[in-house]
């Protein structure tokens, strides 16, 4: 398999494992700020909410790449990266859940526990038809999937949504969703503090600068030794990232080339310094990719390196992946990002 297509291949395995212009709310309401701070400041602020964030803002990729599925480019491979655990299913569920037509997404936490968000585009009542005829039925103020067991012996779509939608609750322009363990409270209009007054998660979202799509999170995401997370030998080289986040620049145009940007919050000065040494190394030097063996600066051209002062002992980086939006967050999912494997 060529590398274009593997990467691709593993971005669809990573986002499944853990799982239009802006619209207003109305007429006459100020339309929605797409951007990630903006994202962040619809989710609790909670440890299994930290440990994996996905965001895309939709209206900025769909003015570049389009509406439709069937189309294919760097940027359209991102849409609906805000919501993995629905965009598998985006063909067949677009009848009545519009993926492609919201603001933006954002989801967080990992099954069976995650939630999401998909800000703006969607139609409450054309949902709750959609679902209701799916098997959905009432519960509380909004929907509850039916058994998985049943929802397996329906149709393609209800099988691939019946987890990631356990929970739903549609209202305004807003749908917010959840797998069976998930708690709604926590994404829409959540009480008490988000994600975006999170000091950590704020200061390493401002390393990203703006972006189009963005995941944050733990790294690795499985414990030292786990080979079946890919992450066998990673305590050897050294402490982890207290927290790290990679993503795409928001593009002028469907030509530009991706910008791809990471960011890195380390727990002192010591170990931020060895991780800028080896990132410079592996993007500047010789370094090479530990699974495709290829260098990494053939991949992520006129790369830069930049350390941020401040509590959290910041470093981050940008680099051009021409033709491939998905190839930084592949790098993510499998543990091979620069400097980090």
């Amino acid at each position: 398999m060529g590398r274009p297509k593997r990467y691709a291949a593993a971005a669809a395995l990573a986002l499944l494992a853990p799982l239009a212009a802006a619209c207003s709310a109305g007429p006459g309401a100020r339309p929605l700020d797409p951007s990630l701070t903006a994202a962040l400041a619809r989710v609790a602020d909670t440890p299994g909410n930290r440990r994996q964030i996905w965001y895309d803002d939709t209206a900025a990729l769909v003015r570049v790449a389009g509406r439709s599925w069937h189309r294919h480019g760097a940027y359209a491979a991102l849409r609906g990266l805000g919501a993995p655990g629905l965009a598998a299913a985006a063909p067949q569920i677009s009848a009545g859940i519009d993926l492609i037509g919201d603001t933006y997404a954002i989801s967080a936490g990992r099954p069976p526990a995650a939630v999401g968000l998909l800000a703006g585009g969607q139609r409450p009542a054309r949902v709750r038809r959609y679902l209701t005829a799916l098997g959905w039925r009432r519960h509380g103020r909004g929907l509850a999937a039916p058994p998985f067991a049943a929802a397996v012996r329906g149709s393609t779509a209800e099988t691939l949504i019946a987890l990631p939608l356990a929970r739903v609750a549609a209202a305004g322009t807003d749908l917010r969703y959840g797998y069976p363990g998930a708690s709604l409270r926590q994404i829409g209009s959540p009480r008490g503090r988000t994600l975006a007054a999170d000091p950590l998660v704020d200061a390493i979202a401002h390393g990203l600068g703006p972006v189009a799509a963005a995941w944050i999170g733990a790294y690795p995401a499985g414990p030292a030794g786990d080979t079946a997370s890919g992450t066998a030998g990673r305590a050897a080289a050294g402490p982890a990232p207290v927290l790290a986040a990679v993503g795409v620049r928001a593009p002028a145009a469907a030509r530009s080339a991706p910008v791809a940007v990471g960011c890195t919050a380390w727990p002192g000065a010591a170990a931020a310094a060895a991780y800028r040494r080896a990132l410079q190394q592996a993007l500047l030097g010789g370094g090479r990719n530990p699974v495709t063996r290829r260098p990494f600066r053939r991949v992520l051209r006129h790369a830069t390196v930049r350390a941020a002062d401040g509590r959290y002992h910041l470093v981050c980086w940008q680099a051009r992946t021409p033709g491939q939006g998905l190839l930084v967050f592949s790098m993510a999912g499998q543990h091979d990002l620069p400097g980090l494997s």
